[in-house]
């Protein structure tokens, strides 16, 4: 982790860097706590912590009839992204998600996402679903996008934190392909507990064919987001787990 802060910053000196990594900690540990409580919270809670800035960004979109892909990031509480959209839009929201290993707590984690209306898609089934779902109802499709891409898997290089950085470029291809808007989900926190979502359209047909510019604005808006707000970004996630040169 604090290889990652530190050539993400480098300007910044250790002081700084220590400073950042313990708010991390603490960020991280209440998220943990928010996701157990979230188990008891109902709609009117969730209304009240979790607010929707600019909702006229997806609305537009909606009033068009067409669906929207909506790209997040591990930052704040990314979980309540998604129950806030039930209490914010009177749309369906699907969410691509990676199953996890242990069987339990992933049953816990659907159970969880599907609370509030959310329905969760194995990221292994998503490109038929998605396609299949978009067609079928107006709806948003939540992807947490700032994962590492396999190796194998086609990728978009751009800088980003001060390194070349290898982004998914899926969403970008599906929307294309359904002719749907993409947006962009940035989650801040207020205070403890408490979090604010801006909402920025990065992306609507027509889209140029061969083109990656939903991508690098999707980068650019996160990265301006993690600058900002530090501590709230997942830093002990292994994003650069391999360089351009090593798959090239």
């Amino acid at each position: 982790m604090f290889d990652n802060l530190s050539k993400s910053f480098p300007e910044k000196s250790d002081r700084e860097i220590k400073k950042i990594a313990r708010s991390f900690y603490t960020n991280l540990s209440d998220v943990i706590v928010e996701m157990i409580k979230s188990l008891s919270l109902g709609l009117d809670d969730i209304q009240e912590r979790v607010i929707f800035n600019n909702k006229e960004v997806l609305n537009d979109q909606f009033n068009q009839g067409r669906s929207v892909f909506c790209m997040a990031a591990h930052m704040g509480n990314w979980e309540w992204i998604l129950y806030g959209f039930h209490v914010n839009f009177n749309h369906p929201v699907d969410a691509v998600y990676k199953p996890l290993t242990n069987k339990k707590i992933d049953k816990l984690m659907y159970e969880n996402r599907s609370r509030f209306g959310c329905t969760p898609i194995p990221k292994k089934n998503s490109a038929k679903e998605i396609i299949k779902r978009s067609r079928e109802v107006v709806r948003a499709i939540a992807l947490v996008a700032d994962q590492v891409p396999l190796r194998s898997e086609e990728k978009y290089w751009t800088q980003f934190l001060n390194r070349e950085t290898a982004f998914f470029v899926g969403t970008e291809a599906l929307a294309r392909l359904t002719n749907n808007a993409v947006a962009c989900f940035a989650i801040r926190r207020v205070k403890r507990g408490f979090y604010e979502v801006d909402s920025f359209l990065i992306g609507e047909p027509p889209y140029e064919k061969g083109s990656h510019e939903v991508i690098e604005k999707y980068a650019r808006k996160m990265e301006e987001y993690i600058k900002r707000y530090s501590s709230d970004w997942l830093w002990s996630h292994k994003r650069w787990k391999y360089t351009r040169k090593d798959v090239e």
